[in-house]
């Protein structure tokens, strides 16, 4: 997931938004009451009604205690049965994303119901039409993900070659000289000395 939309809705006016905004981004939206993370997505999109000029009090909390957003995008939207509120609800949203480490990329801010005193039959097909368009620009910023192309690990580190295990040195026999034999000497004739006459 790359996107994802958080919000707070406790007449149900955000929560419509909210779920056009998803359906549209192709994410779900969650509410801050939700133990979601976000920490592995490149935009988060977070949104609120108004009352008493503020933020619902859940988001607040939300906003104060969520990680740091460092290094990702953020949106606003916001619903409220008085505009000129709802835009200064929807600053005050973006202030504390800003502080969080977010960059603000965008804000949407539409009419919404208030019990049975005013803004009945808001949102209306315009402004969730206008919710649509809303998330389609925000779709830049979230590319879906058959879109990434996650990164090729890196080639395995060449093994180190072994060198061959040399094999002990075999001792080098010399070969003996051959002994010459001295030639024998030849045997001597004895020569027959010649016998002496017998005496008469």
């Amino acid at each position: 997931m790359t996107a994802s939309v958080v919000y707070c809705s406790l007449t149900g006016n955000t929560r419509q938004i909210a779920r056009i905004l998803a359906d549209e981004l192709g994410t779900q939206a969650k509410s801050v009451r939700d133990p979601a993370s976000h920490k592995t997505d490149k935009l988060v999109i977070v949104g609120s009604g108004v009352y008493a000029g503020k933020p619902a009090p859940p988001l607040t909390r939300w906003l104060y205690h969520s990680p740091s957003m460092k290094g990702k995008k953020a949106a606003v939207f916001v619903t409220a049965s008085d505009l000129e509120q709802g835009h200064q609800t929807a600053d005050w949203i973006a202030r504390v994303l800003t502080s969080k480490g977010a960059k603000v990329v965008d804000q949407f801010v539409c009419h919404g119901r208030f019990l049975i005193f005013s803004g009945w039959g808001h949102p209306n097909k315009h402004e969730k039409a206008a919710a649509r368009a809303f998330a389609r620009k925000l779709a830049k910023f979230c590319p879906k993900p058959e879109e990434i192309v996650e990164p090729l690990p890196p080639p395995p580190a060449p093994k180190a070659k072994s060198k061959p295990k040399s094999k002990p040195a075999q001792k080098q026999v010399r070969p003996k000289p051959a002994t010459r034999k001295s030639p024998q000497p030849a045997p001597k004739k004895q020569v027959k000395s010649p016998a002496t006459p017998a005496p008469k």
